[in-house]
Parts: C-alpha cells; sequence; structure tokens
C-alpha cells in the first residue's frame, strides 16, 4: 500500500525533495564561495607575513633610529600574532571544503536523478490523460 500512494503522488514527492535539493545545494555553493575567500585571504597574509619578515630582517641589520624600529618591530609582531590566530580558527577548513564539495556533487546527481523522475512522471501522466 505505501508504494501504491507513493506511485500515486510520485511528482508531488518529486518536486517536494528537488526543493530541498535545490536550496542545499545552494547552501553549498555558499559556503564554497566562502571558504574560498577566507582561503584567498589566508594566501595574501602569508605572502604579506614572507615580504614583512623579509623587510624586517633589513631593518634588523640596520641599526641606524633603533628605538623607531625596535616599535615598528613590536607592531608588526603584534599583526603576525592577529594572522596566526585567524588562521587557527579554522584549523580544519580544506577538510570541510572537500566534504561540502563531496555533497554538493552527491546532491547535485540526486538533482539530476530527481529532474529525470519528474520528467518521466509528467508524460506518463500526460499520456494517461
Amino acid at each position: 500500500t505505501m508504494m501504491a500512494i507513493l506511485n500515486k503522488y510520485k511528482l508531488e514527492v518529486c518536486l517536494s525533495i528537488q526543493s530541498h535539493v535545490v536550496q542545499t545545494v545552494e547552501e553549498l555553493d555558499g559556503l564554497l564561495k566562502q571558504i574560498d575567500s577566507i582561503e584567498q585571504q589566508r594566501k595574501q597574509e602569508q605572502e604579506e607575513m614572507i615580504r614583512e619578515n623579509s623587510d624586517t630582517s633589513k631593518l634588523s641589520s640596520d641599526n641606524q633610529g633603533f628605538g623607531k624600529k625596535k616599535r615598528k618591530n613590536k607592531k608588526k609582531q603584534a599583526q603576525h600574532q592577529e594572522r596566526y590566530h585567524h588562521q587557527e580558527q579554522h584549523p580544519r577548513l580544506s577538510i570541510i571544503k572537500h566534504h561540502n564539495l563531496f555533497l554538493k556533487n552527491v546532491f547535485e546527481k540526486v538533482k539530476m536523478r530527481l529532474n529525470d523522475q519528474i520528467e518521466e512522471e509528467r508524460r506518463r501522466r500526460d499520456q494517461l490523460r
């Protein structure tokens, strides 16, 4: 009896599930864009840290204006610590990204199957008319 009910309302069930699947794919897209943005920001921060470290090593070899440079170095160290903390907030970001990509692929396959079933059910209903 359950199969009879499902077959009778197959189109309605598929359409209901389809909206959930489409919404989930859109949410995963948004999350993946956020992750890409964070990764890009990390890359820029790392490149900047490398540049600043090379600049700092040049400054430390220069003895003129030592007090002023020491204050600048402390400020840069504080910036480095803040960046390091930001990176530590998302230590498993790459794992999360791969997981979300996997889920997005699964939901896109489900969406394609649902689209096929919806088309098939619509054709079947049209033939019954």
